[in-house]
């Protein structure tokens, strides 16, 4: 397992897609520290796609990983990457705001998935806490930059595809990176969105419908790199991080 992990670190790598940016001029323009509340909201679903021949054979599966605490790690790690000093990242346990709220469809002009009622409980805790700017990590739906079908992909898990009998799939993990104005509430600098994949030949022989929890215990670690990895390069891109 060892071997194939260092294998997937230099895939991923190199296979990370898609990053559309704005901003960097304005935070490369920042001449004070700035103190910074991380939320992430990549979720707790782990998606298993397979899209066959036919629309009629394509199949699907989520599946509730909500043991992993995805976003905490994430909000977490982010505040141990960015270097640049005039970022003052402090950790805080904002579980509690995000429970009981509503997950809603993919924004129309973002992509990113949205919660009912978070903005208007993130903003006023940051301003309470004294958070300059709030940065955030989303989950994004995008149309599908794997295989090209035409259907949307988003947050992160599995992404299987089978044509004239070759099967093929892909780990996949989709992102976007946006800094907001903590009392504005204006996005000051962001990416659009950031892929990160590789192929695998690990569960190609099952059945996305019939893939369950103890399936991809496995999956774990490769899911937290895919989802890091996404989200250093997109801070690379800001200049936030060497």
């Amino acid at each position: 397992m060892k071997f194939k992990l260092k294998i997937i670190l230099l895939l991923m790598i190199v296979l990370l897609k898609g990053c559309a940016t704005q901003g960097v001029k304005t935070l490369a323009a920042i001449d004070e520290t700035k103190r910074v509340l991380v939320v992430s909201t990549m979720g707790d679903d782990y998606e298993l796609m397979h899209i066959g021949f036919t629309v009629f054979s394509n199949k699907f599966n989520t599946i509730d990983v909500s043991d992993w605490q995805i976003d905490d790690v994430v909000e977490e790690k982010v505040s141990e990457f960015i270097t640049d000093e005039r970022f003052e990242l402090v950790s805080h346990d904002i579980s509690s705001l995000k429970n009981n709220m509503e997950k809603l469809e993919n924004s129309f002009w973002s992509g990113n998935i949205v919660f009912k009622g978070f903005d208007e409980k993130i903003f006023p805790y940051a301003l309470k806490e004294n958070f300059d700017m709030v940065l955030f990590i989303h989950s994004v739906v995008t149309e599908d930059p794997v295989y090209f079908t035409g259907l949307n992909v988003g947050g992160f898990g599995l992404y299987k595809r089978s044509a004239f009998g070759r099967p093929s799939a892909k780990y996949y993990a989709i992102s976007s990176v946006s800094l907001y104005d903590a009392t504005t509430r204006k996005k000051i600098a962001g990416t659009m969105k950031t892929m990160s994949n590789f192929t695998t030949k690990y569960h190609n022989n099952r059945g996305v419908e019939t893939i369950g929890y103890s399936d991809i215990t496995e999956d774990k670690n490769v899911m937290f790199e895919l989802i890091l990895n996404g989200v250093k390069h997109q801070l690379k891109v800001l200049g936030v991080m060497k």
